[in-house]
């Protein structure tokens, strides 16, 4: 019974920060904080949180579930074309947005945001030729690399958030292993991958 109450907890830990709605949470946060956000107005703000919803989960999403209704698709495969193929949709979605972004009348970060998006998932589609990594660590590296970013380039002081994103991204990696769903190498890279391309493009760009 214990047995089956963790696996069901691990389970659950596992899907609860799903890698195509991390990067609008992660929109919210820094919306939360950036000097200057509480000046636009709610319709602005309404814009912005919709164009990254849209472009980094809806657009995917289509993509992928229109690629599962071909049974010989599946992002799990040893394939290399059918790990890249969702990479492939968010990479396309995430620069739109930015595209999309460059129009409106708000701070260059925005859009830079979602360039961040598009150099960290062009990395993992590289590392997706090769082999199998985490989507939902690359999510949870991206958070991490977002907050770090934003700490240095603005002065906010974040640094109670960086500590909760780093916990629980320990957490969903442990669930991860227990679950046998990732290898402890997988989970390490997608991180990585997701906290240096955010950090370095966000701070750098």
């Amino acid at each position: 019974m214990k047995e089956k109450i963790s696996t069901y907890i691990a389970r659950f830990l596992a899907k609860a920060f799903n890698p195509l709605l991390l990067p609008t949470i992660t929109l919210l946060l820094i919306m939360g904080y950036l000097p200057g956000v509480e000046l636009f107005s709610t319709k602005l703000k309404l814009v912005i949180i919709s164009v990254v919803f849209l472009s980094t989960c809806i657009i995917p999403l289509i993509f992928i579930l229109l690629g599962r209704l071909n049974r010989g698709w599946n992002k799990d495969s040893e394939r290399y074309f059918d790990r890249v193929m969702p990479y492939l949709f968010t990479i396309m979605g995430a620069y739109l947005g930015s595209q999309f972004m460059a129009k409106l009348p708000i701070p260059g970060i925005f859009r830079i945001f979602l360039l961040g998006i598009c150099s960290m998932v062009i990395v993992a589609a590289i590392i997706a030729f090769k082999w199998k990594l985490s989507d939902y660590l690359l999510a949870l590296g991206g958070l991490l690399g977002t907050l770090i970013a934003l700490n240095f380039k603005f002065g906010m002081n974040l640094l109670w958030l960086i500590i909760i994103v780093v916990l629980v991204s320990g957490i969903v990696s442990s669930s991860h292993i227990y679950l046998e769903k990732d290898s402890p190498r997988q989970l390490y890279t997608g991180f990585l991958t997701g906290l240096f391309g955010m950090f370095f493009t966000l701070l750098f760009i």
